[in-house]
């Protein structure tokens, strides 16, 4: 770590979703204990840059879309780039650390760090990525083993010789709102939440399905409050479904920070793989995950969780070589989506607290 020692204005480098930043954030955590005194600057997307305030670790962030990643931006633009590149050698920034899945091509981001004169550069990669990586880490996953991305990431700043530091901090700062102030609405004491709002249509549970996850959970005798981002047509139509269900609809109607209050004071969370399950951990509320099996890597990373994986059609599979290597390689088969069985693993983890 010697090289290290002197790094007063270090760039992390997390390019991808709200919940992938989250994921990150115990290992920011690190290397804000490590490195009490630098300034650290977070470079994300836009779709990531609303968790910023939340995260306590960082001091700075640079907010942008690059080309290389999937994102929403409809600019298309390679002046952009240079532009940006300008921006970031202005910042003069000691270090950089890059954060990945072992399915993304580092070398991309590598290149954007070496261009913008960063003189220490670390990240994993399973190429030799020769002058772009000062600390190159040869990337182990995942044709040796298969790590939690959290775990990924701790593991990289131990190969970098960073020691891990113990702490009493949470990964995420609670909202100043109070629960009573949601909405403005009197909200129960006790209550489950169900998120069913996906980014990628592979994610999305079934409408009858839904219908089905939610008449079992009546059974409970606990509120339910149903939320998402965007109220789309699925909700509508799952709306006319439920009829006179007794769930509080809260779709399209959170601001961020009543989102996270929601999932903080939840006695229970169903949801499907989105930012909501990585705000949950970080929270510790309970949560069942109805994971598409999709990437490993991703599941629920608190100790009161619970992950019930369920198989998508072939067609729905990502086109990525890598995670098709792994699905074939370590996936055992996953079952058709069955709400009974959601239901029993729902009250496995209820029963658990």
């Amino acid at each position: 770590m010697s090289d290290w020692s002197n790094c007063k204005n270090i760039l992390l480098v997390r390019l991808d979703n709200m919940g992938d930043v989250i994921m990150s954030n115990p290992s920011f955590m690190q290397i804000r204990l490590n490195f009490p005194k630098s300034k650290i600057t977070l470079l994300t997307s836009s779709v990531a840059s609303p968790i910023i305030p939340y995260l306590s670790t960082i001091d700075d962030a640079i907010i942008f879309d690059c080309p290389w990643m999937k994102n929403q931006s409809s600019e298309d633009d390679p002046k952009e780039l240079d532009e940006f590149i300008q921006t970031l050698k202005q910042k003069k920034f000691d270090a950089c650390i890059i954060f990945n899945v072992y399915s993304q091509n580092i070398l991309p981001a590598a290149l954007l760090c070496y261009m913008a004169n960063i003189p220490i550069r670390a990240a994993y990669c399973r190429e030799n990525p020769y002058h772009l990586l000062t600390h190159w880490i040869p990337d182990p996953e995942p044709l040796q083993v298969i790590h939690h991305q959290v775990t990924r990431d701790l593991l990289l700043l131990k190969y970098l010789g960073f020691p891990y530091r113990k702490h009493n901090h949470t990964y995420l700062y609670n909202p100043p709102q109070t629960l009573d102030k949601v909405y403005s609405l009197q909200l129960p004491k006790e209550y489950l939440l169900i998120n069913l709002d996906v980014s990628e249509e592979k994610r999305q549970i079934p409408l009858e399905i839904a219908k089905e996850i939610i008449d079992y959970l009546q059974e409970l005798a606990i509120p339910l409050i149903l939320i998402g981002k965007n109220y789309t047509k699925y909700f509508e139509e799952l709306k006319i479904k439920l009829g006179n269900l007794p769930v509080l609809d809260l779709v399209g109607r959170t601001t961020l920070d009543e989102l996270l209050i929601l999932t903080k004071h939840a006695k229970a969370i169903v949801s499907v793989n989105t930012g909501v399950v990585h705000i949950a951990c970080a929270y510790k509320t309970p949560i069942l995950v109805l994971y598409a099996d999709t990437n490993p890597q991703h599941t629920p990373w608190s100790e009161n969780s619970l992950c019930y994986t369920y198989s998508i059609e072939d067609n729905q599979r990502s086109k990525n070589e890598i995670i098709k290597y792994v699905h074939e390689q370590y996936r055992p088969a996953a079952e058709s989506i069955n709400a009974q069985n959601i239901y029993k693993m729902f009250k496995k983890l209820l029963a658990s607290l």
